[in-house]
């Protein structure tokens, strides 16, 4: 697999400054996996989410969609994957 660096410090973030606001004015609110933990849909709709935009990521090799089971324990459950690291616009119950 290639890696995948981000370099946060380096990140100027003047280009989104309004952003969030803008988004609640929308109805949509970012949230964590975390936050989101008294939806009892919550899992399946990350799931569903996150092979959605899977798509648009640029991939090496075929994307194959691994099964809901062994996708959360890939995810939610390994402890060294953190539910504060997944970030979710949120519009309702969307």
């Amino acid at each position: 697999e290639t890696p995948l660096r981000l370099d946060v410090k380096s990140f100027d973030l003047t280009p989104f400054a309004g952003l969030v606001k803008g988004l609640r004015t929308q109805g949509i609110e970012i949230q964590t996996l975390e936050t989101l933990l008294q939806d009892p849909g919550r899992d399946r709709k990350a799931y569903d989410l996150y092979w959605q935009v899977a798509e648009d990521v640029p991939h090496e090799n075929e994307l194959n969609v691994m099964p809901f089971r062994e996708w959360s324990r890939w995810t939610q459950e390994d402890p060294s994957v953190s539910n504060d690291g997944y970030f979710i616009a949120v519009c309702g119950d969307e």
